[in-house]
């Protein structure tokens, strides 16, 4: 989670417009880090309470709304 907030503020300063999609939703205070994160640097976070994919899919198509032209996908990372 910090990694991704770290890689937003490292894209954000190269000029690119990020979007964090918040879709660790199996530890408990993920959503919420990443969101106390985002506001510290200014980026977007998308969060919602369903399964992992639809947060990652909702997010790709917020940020083509938002005209964000980078998505970082916070997720647990537990993989099958």
């Amino acid at each position: 989670t910090t990694t991704a907030a770290k890689l937003a503020l490292n894209i954000k300063g190269m000029g690119r417009k990020p979007l964090l999609a918040a879709a660790d939703l199996q530890r408990p205070g993920a959503v919420e880090q990443l969101q106390t994160l985002g506001t510290q640097i200014g980026v977007e976070v998308y969060s919602e309470n369903t399964d992992p994919v639809a947060v990652c899919r909702n997010a790709v198509a917020r940020a083509k709304q938002t005209l964000c032209d980078t998505v970082i996908l916070d997720t647990a990372g537990r993989l099958q």
